[in-house]
């Protein structure tokens, strides 16, 4: 299939080179109504023809050839590398199709190009992708398959910009234009990441357990893995941690079957950390235990451990893991979280114990950390009630309950 028609080129390259066809004609030895001809596809051009008039208009015809013969398959794969998360490839692909960009700005796959290069940017972090203008510009021109596409890309371009609400609009409207499988897996994959960072639990579950069931369709297992782990961190924040853990060791048997080791580390995590809150500690540190064997721990990974220990009273072991990582370069979050570990290990639930949970708590909650902000909610409502304070203690409980029923209606 021509997606680059042969007379389209010819004419657009001669008049950038400001040559009549009568000069053409010159040059290449065809007759002027024969060149006319061709250029309003009145008679076909064949490749040999074809060959001659380009290299006299400078046409690099291996280019033309490319986009006619192999581009549609590479952009397809370039969809799928992104979909099924093979960025090994992604490199190497995008650094051939990029070869004949000055051409494919003439073809019928333009849009196609322009919307997986946005999309690609997006994924990258780039705030300021050159695509974006010129797809709104032409978005009446694109077909839906790849508005859809756009769309959710540009969603994600728009939550990064703290416009959560327009984010998850964006994206429902693109669920709405199309049913093609791949496409609408990815939409609602995407939907339940908005929801869930909103705190829209419901909605968030219903997203998921839709693009599930469409990656099951598409055999997208690496997709499915991710979906699931999402499905099961949402029922523990919902607090059916029965359901979650049964999602985590499922997942970790598969991730060890398959020898998906980064799989694993992250899923052990998972499961070490919901079995902390299910007050299982000794459970949740052999978990991390075995970990430990397998790979050096992340912050995190102490972090169980400790407040683990905090919780079985053995602060001294606690305190010795406590010191270590506060002597690290940490994460802000995490560093308050191992503040606030040190003075419960240390019963000094004092002022200074109270100010960082009220900084921890501004911090979670302009993140849209729903999670953390209900952990620094109890810690809150547990310290003033050990003051005493109990009118303080009842805002926060109201708080909280404002949090939970905010995540259950949504």
């Amino acid at each position: 299939m021509q997606h680059l028609p042969y007379s389209k080129i010819i004419r657009i390259y001669r008049e950038k080179e400001k040559l009549t066809l009568r000069q053409l004609s010159d040059i290449t030895f065809f007759g002027f109504q024969t060149l006319s001809k061709y250029e309003i596809e009145l008679i076909p051009l064949s490749d040999e023809n074809f060959e001659v008039i380009a290299k006299a208009v400078k046409i690099d015809y291996t280019f033309v050839y490319y986009i006619n013969e192999n581009l549609k398959y590479d952009l397809d794969h370039l969809y799928e590398c992104i979909v099924y998360d093979y960025s090994d490839e992604i490199e190497d692909l995008v650094r051939r199709i990029r070869k004949a960009e000055e051409y494919i700005y003439y073809s019928d796959l333009y849009h196609y190009f322009i919307v997986l290069l946005f999309s690609l940017d997006i994924i990258n972090g780039n705030p300021d992708s050159k695509y974006l203008d010129e797809i709104q510009h032409l978005k009446e021109h694109i077909d839906s398959n790849l508005i859809q596409i756009f769309y959710d890309y540009f969603a994600i371009h728009t939550s990064r910009q703290g416009k959560l609400s327009e984010a998850i609009d964006i994206i429902n409207r693109a669920i709405s234009l199309g049913k093609r499988t791949l496409i609408s897996a990815m939409l609602h994959y995407h939907a339940g990441l908005l929801n869930s960072i909103q705190g829209n639990l419901k909605t968030s579950l219903e997203h998921n357990l839709e693009a599930e069931h469409l990656f099951i369709q598409e055999h997208n297992h690496i997709r499915l893995i991710s979906v699931q782990t999402n499905i099961a961190t949402i029922y523990a924040r919902q607090k059916n941690l029965d359901q979650a853990l049964e999602i985590y060791n499922r997942l970790l048997k598969e991730a060890i079957r398959s020898k998906n080791f980064d799989i694993e580390i992250v899923t052990r995590y998972n499961i070490a950390w919901y079995l902390k809150i299910m007050n299982r500690f000794v459970e949740s540190n052999q978990i991390i235990s075995e970990i430990e064997v397998i790979s050096p721990l992340t912050i995190n990974g102490y972090y169980i451990k400790a407040s683990n220990l905090v919780d079985m009273s053995k602060g001294k072991l606690a305190q010795e893991i406590i010191d270590k990582c506060l002597k690290q370069p940490l994460d802000p979050l995490f560093k308050l979280k191992f503040e606030l570990l040190n003075y419960e290990n240390n019963r000094n639930l004092n002022e200074d114990y109270c100010s960082i949970l009220k900084e921890f708590l501004n911090k979670t909650k302009l993140s849209y950390d729903y999670e953390n902000t209900e952990f620094v909610l109890d810690k809150l409502i547990d310290y003033y009630e050990s003051k005493f304070s109990y009118k303080i203690a009842n805002q926060y409980l109201k708080e909280k309950i404002q949090l939970i029923e905010n995540k259950y209606s949504k």
